[in-house]
C-alpha cells in the first residue's frame, strides 16, 4: 500500500486535475460507488494511459482499498449471529426474486375513503366494541436437547468427500538394553491407510408464503428449529460411532474384581476411567442418561447421608466430568477420549430456500438446512472409549 508521502509525490507528477480525479476515484472505492468508480477510472485511463507507471501505482492502491473493504466486511459477517445473517438474507435481491418467481402478480388498491361507516360493531356480552386480539411473543414448543457431543471433538476442515488417514496397525517392540558391541534389537512398525466418508446431515421444513412476509417470525422459527435438528443428528451419529468402536468394560484381573463392598455406579465409572488410562488414553468425558445422573446425585448411605454434597453442580470422577445426555440409553455409560477423534467439516451449516413438489400451487416454500462432515473414529482409539452398563458392572465388582 502506498504511503501518504508516495501519494503526494504521485500527485505532483500527474498534475492537479488528475490528482483530483484520483482522490474522487479513491473516495468512490471506499464508498463502494461503482458508477462513480467506473467514470473516474475511465477519465484517468484516457489521460494517463493504461500502461503508464502512474496508472499502475493508482491501480495498486485501488486494489488495496478494495481488499481492505472485503476483509472488513468478512470480519463483520463473522461477528454476526445466525439470526442476523438470516434476517439480512431474506432482504436480498436474490431472495426476493425467489419469492417473485411464481408468475405475474398484480395487486389492485381499493379506496375505502368513499365507504360509509356502519357504526361500531358491538358485542352484547361486552357492551362495547370488540377488543383487539392479544398475541403472546414466541412459539410454544417443547425444548430440544442442546447439542454438545460435537463440541467435545476437535474440528478440522476438509475439501474432499473422503477423509484419509493413517493408523499404526501393528508394532513389534525389540528395544532392549545391550552391552557394548552387541546388536540392537529390531522393532517392526506397520502402518495402514484408511478413510472416513463425508455424510450429509440435515433436514427441511415447509413454511407458508404468508409466513415469509413476516421476517421476524420466519427468522425466529428457522433459527430456533432447524439448526437444533441438524446438530442433534450430528451428535447422534458421533455417539453411535463412538459406542460401536468402544471397548467393552471389564474388571477381569483387576484388584477390584468382585472385591468392592457395596459397589455402585461411581465405582463402575471409576474403574472404566482406569481401563482407558491403562491403555494410555486420557478420557475427557463420561456420558450417562439423565435418569442415571439423577440417581447418582441422590444416592445416600444407609444412614441417609448423601454420597456427594446434595445436588453437586458438576459431577467429576477422577478428574473426568460426568455429563447427562438423553441420547444415551438408560443404564448404560460411555467413557470417551473425544479429543482424539476429530470431526472433519466439508461444509458448514447451509440454509437454502426453494420450491419442492407442489409447493408452488400450495403457496409454500421449502427451507432446508444441512452440514457435510465426517466423524473420524479410528480402531486405534477404541482403547480410549469404554462402554458398558451399570447393572453388569456392579455385579462384576461387588464383593460377595
Amino acid at each position: 500500500m502506498m504511503t501518504q508521502e508516495q501519494i503526494n509525490d504521485l500527485f505532483s507528477q500527474i498534475g492537479k486535475k488528475n490528482a483530483d480525479h484520483v482522490n474522487e476515484l479513491f473516495s468512490a472505492a471506499r464508498k463502494e460507488d461503482s458508477e462513480k468508480l467506473t467514470v473516474m477510472e475511465a477519465k484517468l485511463l484516457n489521460d494517463l494511459g493504461p500502461d503508464s507507471e502512474h496508472m499502475k501505482a493508482i491501480q495498486s492502491q485501488l486494489d488495496k482499498i478494495q481488499t481492505d473493504l472485503k476483509v472488513s466486511a468478512n470480519k463483520e459477517q463473522r461477528m454476526k449471529t445466525f439470526r442476523e445473517h438470516l434476517s439480512e438474507m431474506t432482504k436480498t435481491e436474490g431472495f426476493q426474486q425467489l419469492r417473485k418467481n411464481r408468475g405475474y402478480t398484480h395487486e389492485i388498491p381499493i379506496d375505502f375513503s368513499e365507504r360509509k361507516s356502519a357504526g361500531p360493531i358491538l358485542n352484547s356480552g361486552l357492551g362495547g366494541a370488540l377488543p383487539a386480539p392479544t398475541w403472546l411473543p414466541g412459539v410454544v414448543r417443547t425444548p430440544d436437547q442442546p447439542p454438545f457431543i460435537s463440541e467435545l471433538c476437535p474440528v478440522v476442515p476438509t475439501e474432499s468427500d473422503t477423509v484419509y488417514y493413517v493408523y499404526r496397525s501393528g508394532r513389534t517392540d525389540g528395544a532392549a538394553a545391550q552391552t557394548e558391541g552387541q546388536a540392537l534389537g529390531q522393532s517392526d512398525l506397520t502402518y495402514t491407510q484408511t478413510s472416513a466418508t463425508v455424510a450429509d446431515y440435515g433436514s427441511f421444513i415447509k413454511i407458508s408464503d404468508n409466513a415469509l412476509s413476516d421476517n421476524s417470525f420466519i427468522s425466529g422459527q428457522i433459527s430456533s428449529e432447524l439448526p437444533w435438528l441438524v446438530m442433534n443428528e450430528v451428535d447422534s451419529a458421533i455417539l453411535t460411532a463412538a459406542i460401536a468402536g468402544a471397548t467393552a468394560f471389564s474388571v477381569s484381573g483387576k484388584t477390584y474384581d468382585s472385591s468392592v463392598p457395596s459397589a455402585n455406579n461411581y465405582d463402575v465409572l471409576r474403574a472404566a476411567v482406569n481401563q482407558a488410562r491403562a491403555a494410555h488414553y486420557q478420557p475427557d468425558a463420561i456420558l450417562v442418561h439423565y435418569d442415571d445422573f439423577a440417581s447418582m446425585e441422590m444416592s445416600k448411605s444407609v444412614d441417609g447421608i448423601y454420597t456427594l454434597p446434595p445436588f453437586y453442580q458438576n459431577m467429576v470422577i477422577s478428574g473426568v466430568r460426568v455429563i447427562p445426555n438423553a441420547t444415551v440409553t438408560t443404564g448404560d455409560f460411555l467413557v470417551g477420549t473425544f479429543a482424539r477423534t476429530p470431526l472433519a467439516m466439508r461444509q458448514n451449516l447451509v440454509i437454502e430456500f426453494g420450491y419442492d413438489d407442489d409447493d408452488f400451487s400450495k403457496r409454500m416454500v421449502t427451507v432446508r438446512a444441512y452440514i457435510r462432515a465426517a466423524y473420524v473414529m479410528s480402531t486405534q482409539y477404541s482403547g480410549g472409549f469404554i462402554k458398558g452398563d451399570f447393572t453388569d458392572g456392579i455385579a462384576a465388582m461387588l464383593k460377595a
